[in-house]
């Protein structure tokens, strides 16, 4: 069974909290613990127009990194689903690990407030406000689905 989730905006564990001052720049990190092994088909990362870079990995028990996706300069109208050319296996007590960089400044060509205002999460979905999330497309493991490749 193709299972969906997501972590990101509405998580309790963003730190700091989602919430970014105008006139600053600001990172932010989420970390969630896998709870039973996983293969991955797909990942999508979302931010709005005052992201900058976003970064996500998962770091095993025995603390192998997994790299998922690394977009070093965010895109708003590039936003895509990034499929695995192999199922990716994330294992039970994994650490998955989200990065992002905002950019709240007026130097900001795409910041859509002049001046630039306060943003955080109030669960709107609005391209003005401002997200932190990736959605997982996988599915349950089973022995050997991090050899099997996808189809074009």
């Amino acid at each position: 069974m193709v299972s969906l989730g997501s972590a990101g905006v509405g998580e309790k564990s963003i730190e700091p909290y989602f919430m970014i001052p105008g006139g600053e720049k600001k990172s932010f990190n989420l970390k969630i613990v896998t709870p039973k092994d996983q293969s991955l088909l797909y990942v999508w990362p979302h931010m709005h127009l005052l992201g900058k870079t976003f970064k996500s990995y998962a770091v095993t028990p025995e603390q192998d990194t997994i790299p998922l996706v690394s977009i070093p300069s965010w895109d708003f109208k590039w936003q895509e689903i990034y499929r695995f050319k192999k199922l990716v296996k994330i294992p039970k007590g994994s650490v998955l690990s989200i990065e992002a960089f905002y950019d709240n400044t007026k130097e900001n060509p795409n910041n859509p407030s002049n001046p630039p205002r306060m943003v955080f999460s109030a669960n709107d979905m609005k391209t003005t406000d401002e997200m932190m999330t990736m959605l997982m497309v996988f599915l349950n493991y089973e022995e050997g689905d991090e050899y099997l490749e996808l189809d074009e």
